[in-house]
Parts: structure tokens; C-alpha cells; sequence
């Protein structure tokens, strides 16, 4: 690979950035160091400290490093200035809603989330141990430490940070990686290592956990609140699997409803009149009773009303005729899983009484397939969501 400096250009440029910025450096290994001590305490959830954190150090990164110093030996670096500052733009949006909700250091998502951090920390040291001198050797606050900090957070977090909050580590992973070859930094060989880590976690990992297909024994198997129709005329079944147990996820059920209620925290621009769904346990939403109506939308009167539940085991909504008979049902089914996680299985059943906004049945059929998936998977999403991200701020508490 052809560069447009030489070695000592760039070491050269690292003794300049450390006698000039060696105060932020030491801040922000400091700031690092104490959001480390968080996570290790299980507190990183209750603050949005770490998460500001991120994006410090990125946008530090982007202007301290790329604009300030690495532009004078190499004019790529005004595009890995930008870069940073993109990636700096996604976590503080990020930020801007909520914690990041990190994943216990006892589990194994957050036991190599930690890893990774205590490894950004001691880069420094690593980079002298592996034979630089300071000042010409890269510390805190540079583009590689940033990136590997940054995908311990990333990891550790998990389903709950946006996917493309990993796009731009995984790319300066392999730009920056190759420093390790090229100018001997033996630190950075634990970048690709990071980034393929994450790479996994991103691209499969994540995606089993936010899918929402059922298996085919759920599909066909009988659920509660089955029997409620007798001749269907069409049903579809979805499911998830949330990591924590059933009794962190009943709460979040028993709540639903549009208007007064904590909304079907699916997409409120549709269904809950634009205000978004609850983001906490509602407690006076938790009493409910056989006939409770779960409205459908912010100010009507009717709604889907409550058939049957058994708290933690299934709730059973219906919408029904001016008889009371239910014309479809929507049944919510907790199953306990292993190492205390919970599948939900989701049933929408219809009576061939029904008919979608009174469209004839050769329409309904197709049109409700359509809407319901895109509807059910949001609001499967937006309850896993919702659950493991709450239950990381209790357990942290």
C-alpha cells in the first residue's frame, strides 16, 4: 500500500498532537476510566453519560486529530474529519432520547463489551509496550482507541442502539487497522478483531433478535383465545424472543391502548394520534378486567375489548360485533424461555364475519396480511424494546 507519508511523517505527527492537546487526552481517559467504573458497576444504564461520552470522543477525534493535525500529511484525513463527525451526529442522537442500555457485565454481550473497553483504556500502555516512545506514539483521544472503546459500548448495548451507529467503526476498523502492519502500532491488531465482532453481533446476532417470524410449530399449534373463532377465515401468528422474563414483559401488555392508555408502541403517527407510546410502566394502566377497552385510536370510544387473560401467561383482545361476539382476536402469549427470557407469540385471528375497514373479502385477505406484518413487527420491536431497556435501568437501580 502506497501512502502519501512516511512513518516518521506520521509518528512526527503524533509527538505534535501530544505536545500540543496531552490535557484533553488525559480527560478524557479519565471521563473513559469513570464510565468504565460504571459499567462495571451495572450504573452505565441510569446515566446518559457514557453516551455523551461517544460522542466527545468522536467529534475530538474528527477535529483535535483529523482537521487539526493528520490534514497536514495526508488529504484524506478532511474525509475522515467528516466521517467522525458523522458518526459523532448518529450517538448524539442517540443520546439525545436515551441512556444507552447496556447489558450486565455477568452475561456474555456484556462481559466482551467490557473487554473491549478495559482494552481501549490500556492502549496507550499497549502501544509502549509494543516498543513506541512517548511522545510519538499514538494515545487517548485518537481514532484507533476511540474505535475500540467505541465498539465495547456498541456490543455491550446490543439490539437497543441503531445498526448504523456500527457502520462507521467497522469502516475506520479497516482503514485503521492497517496502522499495525504499516507503522508497527501492534495495538491496533485488536481493531478487525473488535470490528468483526461487531460485524456478527450487527449482522447476525441483531437480526435474530429483531426478527418476528414464528417457527412452524407456532404457527400451527393451538394458542389461547383460539377457540373464541370458530370458522376463521384468516390467522397470523408472529413472535420474538425478549431477554428478560415474563413478568418484566406482562406490564408493557397489560397498558396498551391508544388515547388515555400508554399507546401500541408501534407507529404513533398512525395509531396513537402522534404521541409516542410509553417509554415507562404506567401504573395506574396495570388494573385491568374482562370488558376493559383497549382503544384503537386517541379519542373514539370503541376498540379492541378485553376477552380473557391470565396475568404473565396471555391476554385475549377482540373486537366484536354489536352481539358482543368477537369478529377477530389479537392474542399476546408469554412462554418462558431459557436463561430467563420470553417469547411472545402474537395470534390475530379473523371470523369471516370480518372485513377490513368493510372491503370485500378478496381484498381484506391480501391488504390485512400487508398492514398487519408491518404493523405487528413495529410494535413486537417497540415492546422487546421496551422491556430490556427498562429492566437494564432496574437492575442497575
Amino acid at each position: 500500500m502506497t501512502l502519501p507519508f512516511s512513518p516518521d511523517a506520521f509518528f512526527d505527527v503524533l509527538a505534535a498532537y501530544n505536545a500540543r492537546l496531552w490535557p484533553g487526552a488525559v480527560v478524557l481517559w479519565a471521563a473513559s476510566a469513570w464510565a468504565f467504573v460504571m459499567v462495571l458497576r451495572g450504573r452505565a444504564s441510569l446515566s446518559r453519560f457514557p453516551a455523551i461520552l461517544l460522542v466527545v470522543e468522536w467529534a475530538w477525534s474528527a477535529l483535535a486529530y483529523h482537521l487539526l493535525f493528520f490534514t497536514r500529511i495526508n488529504p484524506a484525513a478532511w474525509a475522515f474529519g467528516i466521517l467522525f463527525l458523522c458518526e459523532a451526529s448518529l450517538l448524539a442522537w442517540h443520546a439525545r432520547r436515551r441512556p444507552l442500555a447496556l447489558a450486565p457485565v455477568h452475561s456474555a454481550r456484556g462481559a466482551l463489551g467490557a473487554t473491549l473497553i478495559g482494552y481501549a483504556l490500556a492502549y496507550p500502555l499497549l502501544a509502549v509496550a509494543g516498543g513506541h516512545a512517548y511522545p510519538r506514539i499514538p494515545t487517548f483521544g485518537l481514532p484507533c482507541p476511540t474505535t475500540i472503546l467505541t465498539i465495547g459500548f456498541l456490543i455491550g448495548a446490543g439490539p437497543t442502539l441503531s445498526r448504523t451507529a456500527a457502520v462507521v467503526p467497522i469502516v475506520w476498523s479497516v482503514i485503521g487497522g492497517s496502522a499495525a502492519v504499516l507503522f508497527g502500532i501492534w495495538a491496533d491488531l485488536m481493531m478487525p478483531v473488535a470490528a468483526a465482532a461487531l460485524l456478527v453481533d450487527t449482522c447476525v446476532v441483531r437480526r435474530r433478535s429483531t426478527s418476528v417470524r414464528a417457527s412452524a410449530d407456532e404457527r400451527t399449534r393451538t394458542l389461547p383465545g383460539d377457540e373464541r373463532i370458530a370458522a376463521c377465515m384468516g390467522s397470523f401468528t408472529h413472535a420474538i424472543t425478549i431477554h428478560r422474563r415474563p413478568d418484566r414483559v406482562w406490564p408493557w401488555l397489560v397498558q396498551m391502548g391508544a388515547g388515555s392508555r400508554a399507546g401500541w408502541y408501534s407507529y404513533d403517527w398512525l395509531d396513537n394520534g402522534r404521541r409516542p407510546s410509553a417509554r415507562r410502566i404506567v401504573p395506574e394502566l396495570q388494573q385491568v378486567s374482562v370488558g376493559t377497552i383497549f382503544p384503537a385510536l386517541p379519542g373514539v370510544t370503541d376498540g379492541f375489548t378485553l376477552l380473557a387473560f391470565e396475568p404473565q401467561r396471555f391476554l385475549i383482545l377482540g373486537w366484536t360485533s354489536a352481539d358482543r361476539a368477537p369478529l377477530m382476536t389479537w392474542a399476546f402469549v408469554l412462554e418462558r424461555g431459557a436463561h430467563g427470557s420470553t417469547r411472545l407469540l402474537v395470534r390475530a385471528r379473523g371470523g369471516e364475519e370480518y372485513r377490513f375497514h368493510g372491503l370485500p373479502l378478496w381484498l381484506s385477505k391480501p391488504i390485512v396480511a400487508v398492514v398487519h406484518f408491518v404493523m405487528q413487527r413495529k410494535q413486537l420491536l417497540g415492546i422487546a424494546r421496551r422491556v430490556e431497556e427498562r429492566s437494564s435501568l432496574k437492575e442497575a437501580a
